[in-house]
């Protein structure tokens, strides 16, 4: 196996420093930071301290930041109450703040949304959150995890799933006019 010199090396990284552009998606450059949990969000909300650190790394040249994993707006999501949540307007303005200064930077944003299922959080297991829920009510074989989901259960999350994600973005592009929080639909 041969390997370049360093020499070459600017010119084999330089296609990662292209923009990339997919539909409405632009980034400036290839470099994706990937999620990471941080634990930044005191009762579901995103710190400051967690803006900042997001704005740091589009700052540093990453061209698109994919959050930590969020949680959907759906109790009993997420098994940490540290864990940043993307529904209601406290946690959606702090969410913005770190938007808004990600895209000063030039970079791009993705949330990350995240359902833990019944797996409590090993990491903070003592932490408090709402009973978790799984399609099952196991997390593995013979190891009990969250409430199990039953018909009419599944039914209400398919139903609040669709009211807060695809109707809204559905119902804007059939009346053919701009998000009331464009931020959202990045």
């Amino acid at each position: 196996m041969t390997t370049a010199p360093l020499d070459d090396l600017a010119a084999l990284l330089a296609p990662l420093h292209a923009p990339f552009t997919c539909k409405s998606l632009k980034a400036p450059n290839r470099f994706c930071m990937a999620p990471m949990s941080r634990y930044f969000a005191p009762g579901g909300v995103l710190s400051d301290a967690g803006a900042e650190y997001y704005r740091r790394r589009a700052a540093a040249g990453i061209g698109t930041i994919i959050t930590e994993g969020t949680g959907v707006a759906i109790d009993h999501t997420v098994s940490a109450d540290t864990v940043p949540i993307f529904a209601g307007n406290e946690p959606l303005a702090a969410w913005k703040s770190a938007v808004d200064a990600v895209h000063a930077e030039g970079g791009m944003f993705v949330p990350q949304l995240w359902h833990v299922g019944g797996c409590a959080d090993f990491n903070y297991p003592d932490s408090p959150h709402a009973p978790l829920v799984s399609p099952s009510g196991f997390a593995g074989p013979d190891v009990p995890g969250g409430r199990a989901m039953t018909g009419s259960r599944h039914r209400r999350y398919d139903r609040r799933l669709r009211r807060i994600g695809a109707r809204r973005e559905g119902d804007r592009m059939r009346r053919n006019r701009a998000p009331r929080r464009p931020w959202l639909y990045l």
